[in-house]
């Protein structure tokens, strides 16, 4: 374990030990989880619990997937998301986006022209993808930064974690000055 970690270590551990770095991941991170654009907060956050989830990084999937309920997703929605995205109860435009998330997690260099195509077809707008492709990257990041420093957090950190994620947004309040 890291010196500056300890069992019940979360992410936000991460920046307390290297703000300086950290701090413009973090505004990076809250300008495209809390900004105002197409895609709501509530699908921003199914998008990090869905990445979350396909990479099996037990703490990102944990506070993503609570962050999300918190927004009114229904946890059945990643789930079935995660478990067959063409039986999963939502239009085919966001089954377009998932199956090309799920793509872009697992096999990003297989991405094409015609998989970018082939969602805009489906009805979802080139900035909404744009978005998604951040957001679904970003997570992939996080995933393997909290996974390779063995960060697995606890039901707690969860769900404490969770409640200032939908309150704070990426921000952490006691350091927000070094936000602005």
């Amino acid at each position: 374990m890291f010196h500056f970690l300890h069992r019940d270590s979360d992410i936000s551990d991460l920046p307390f030990h290297d703000l300086k770095r950290f701090g413009h991941l973090q505004r990076f991170a809250h300008g495209f989880m809390r900004r105002d654009t197409p895609l709501s907060r509530a699908d921003r956050e199914l998008i990090a619990a869905y990445v979350s989830g396909v990479n099996e990084c037990k703490f990102c999937f944990g506070i993503h997937r609570q962050t999300a309920k918190r927004f009114q997703v229904e946890p059945s929605l990643l789930d079935s998301l995660l478990k067959n995205i063409d039986e999963a109860n939502i239009s085919e435009s966001r089954k377009s986006l998932f199956r090309f998330l799920k793509q872009l997690t697992l096999y990003p260099s297989r991405i094409t022209e015609p998989d970018i195509q082939a969602v805009i077809d489906a009805g979802l707008s080139e900035e909404s993808l744009h978005e998604a492709i951040v957001i679904g990257s970003l997570f992939g990041f996080y995933n393997r930064l909290v996974d390779g420093h063995g960060i697995r957090g606890t039901e707690h950190s969860i769900l404490a974690g969770s409640g200032m994620l939908y309150r704070f947004g990426y921000r952490i309040p006691w350091f927000a000055k070094f936000f602005r």
